[in-house]
């Protein structure tokens, strides 16, 4: 019989996984395959509850909760009344849990392990979204804003206290940060850096003993090829990306793609709505059914530690309605949504609110795909995921007057290498590169080389209008950039040349800053469709 529980507790998850996913086709209801489950919408979460649960089992789930803290309140005084009634309740969730909203970014996922531990969950399963959320810090030393967060797998398996330097090591006065440490979850989760790689599917992964002692779970995660992009730059080095997915030996293949898996056509919805359902098994029969669920009650202890994660949750910028990409892989080989976010906010910046800038030339913008370094992912952007997404901008923003000649050896610069953190993210331009033609590399300069000649870099326009080398353009971009760093050795030798083409805001204003101004005062709190993807002002040949 627990094998059997076990194998229910993963179906159940299949159907649960990402915003609710109801099967395709929705199978009998029998023994051996589980009828599709009621979702309750947050909006409305109160069903009407189904009695006569003494003695037997309810599996209750939830998916796609996205960071709605609140959720774990209700889900924990559900849980305790069907307890309460008789029942014995296996909590678990199916996957896009640990970031979306603001209590869940703040601390990289902390407040959400501790209240599914509170809550009393005893399985976690990964969604897609939680592969793009592993790494364990904000900010970068150099600059002095480091701040060390959990990764998943410490999350799970908790940590030791560490004492870490927030600074720069070379820091004649260190500044000393700890982070204290952490217990285990009280909870199972399904991958988290933990599992074994087999040859199954996309990113397939194996578990065992989910909650009987002898069950296997074959889980393959990422398996729409959208979702690959918006995977961390390495977090999935080793495992296998195969083209279709075959049944591993294992009691049950849960799929968040569109394979089938026995009778169900999972339907992969990362952005989906919240799901919350349950089911009734008889342990005599092994009987089971769809029940409906009292959400209206609350948990006072869980509701207050949800309540104490959202006040010490930093403040929100906006809301992201899809991944910007932060992978190094695409800022700095190609143009990415990030990348023209952030230029187009420092173009807007410029316009509209640098004093003593008169926009009297076109304004064109450059930032460096060096500091598109983290995704910005769906749900609340908050001041923490800037400093995550855009960690290098602590010497304020500048304009310099340049001619298009200028600008295009600036491009070409920028474009040298494979994996450039020079690579030129744009606005107010259009620019083409042919990266089957080797670049032209003259005088060393740092890490890089100046260009000895322009044959890869080719501007197509400027504002909409034609490309002129004799005409004047105004470049809006970080400081970081205007004093000659990575790629940028034009800039610095027009700045010292030429002051008087250079306009400076001050260290006030960074460009993290400036995105969250253009996201609340531009885009009136929403980063929306015009950024679901890359709006083609490059071209890689």
């Amino acid at each position: 019989m627990k094998r059997f529980f076990a194998w229910l507790l993963c179906l159940t998850m299949a159907l649960g996984l990402l915003a609710g996913c109801q099967p395709d086709t929705p199978p009998e209801t029998t023994a051996g395959a589980a009828a599709p489950a009621t979702s309750a919408p947050t909006s409305a979460p109160t069903q009407e509850p189904q009695t006569g649960v003494e003695g037997k089992i309810v599996l209750l789930y939830t998916a796609n909760i996205r960071g709605d803290l609140e959720i774990y309140a209700q889900v924990a005084a559900a849980k305790a009344k069907l307890e309460g009634e008789g029942a014995t309740v296996y909590l678990v969730d199916a996957g896009n849990y640990l970031q979306g909203g603001a209590g869940a970014n703040s601390d990289r996922g902390l407040a959400v392990y501790e209240l599914m531990d509170a809550a009393g969950y005893d399985v976690a399963a990964m969604g897609p979204l939680e592969f793009v959320y592993g790494p364990a810090t904000t900010g970068m030393v150099y600059h002095s804003n480091l701040t060390k967060y959990f990764t998943q797998a410490e999350l799970y398996r908790g940590a030791e206290e560490l004492e870490y330097q927030k600074n720069s090591p070379q820091a004649e006065e260190p500044v000393l940060d700890t982070r204290p440490a952490k217990e285990p979850a009280s909870f199972r989760v399904i991958c988290s850096n933990l599992l074994q790689v087999t040859d199954y599917g996309y990113y397939a992964y194996e578990a065992n003993a989910v909650l009987g002692d002898a069950f296997k779970l074959g889980f393959v995660a990422v398996a729409q090829p959208e979702l690959m992009d918006s995977v961390q730059d390495g977090f999935l080095d080793g495992y296998t990306l195969t083209d279709a997915v075959e049944a591993p030996e294992c009691d049950l293949l849960v799929s968040l793609g569109s394979e089938m898996t026995g009778d169900l056509h999972i339907l992969p919805d990362p952005n989906g709505e919240t799901a919350i359902g349950a089911y009734l098994i008889d342990p005599e029969t092994g009987a089971f059914s769809a029940m409906g669920l009292d959400l209206s009650g609350e948990d006072e202890t869980v509701a207050a530690l949800a309540r104490a994660a959202m006040d010490a949750a930093s403040p929100v910028v906006g809301t992201a309605l899809f991944p910007l990409n932060g992978a190094d892989s695409a800022n700095r080989n190609g143009e990415t949504n990030l990348g023209d976010l952030t230029a187009d906010a420092l173009k807007w910046y410029a316009e509209t609110q640098f004093e003593g800038f008169a926009a009297d030339a076109p304004v064109v913008a450059i930032q460096n795909g060096g500091n598109c370094d983290q995704f910005l992912y769906p749900g609340d952007i908050t001041e923490t995921d800037l400093l995550w997404a855009l960690p290098f901008s602590p010497m304020g923003v500048g304009v310099l007057y340049v001619t298009g000649a200028e600008l295009l050896e600036t491009l070409e610069a920028a474009t040298q290498t494979e994996d450039c953190p020079g690579w030129a993210q744009v606005a107010g331009l259009t620019y083409e590169v042919d990266t089957s033609a080797a670049y032209d590399a003259g005088e060393e300069y740092g890490d890089f080389y100046k260009a000895s000649s322009i044959h890869r870099v080719t501007i197509t326009s400027v504002g909409g209008e034609p490309f002129d080398e004799s005409a004047t353009y105004a470049l809006v971009a970080d400081n970081f950039l205007m004093n000659g760093n990575d790629t940028y050795y034009t800039l610095s030798a027009i700045k010292e040349a030429h002051p008087e083409r250079y306009l400076n805001n001050g260290n006030g204003i960074k460009t993290r800053d400036i995105v969250a101004m253009y996201i609340r005062e531009a885009l009136g709190g929403t980063v929306g469709e015009t950024y679901a993807a890359p709006q083609r002002r490059v071209t890689v040949k």
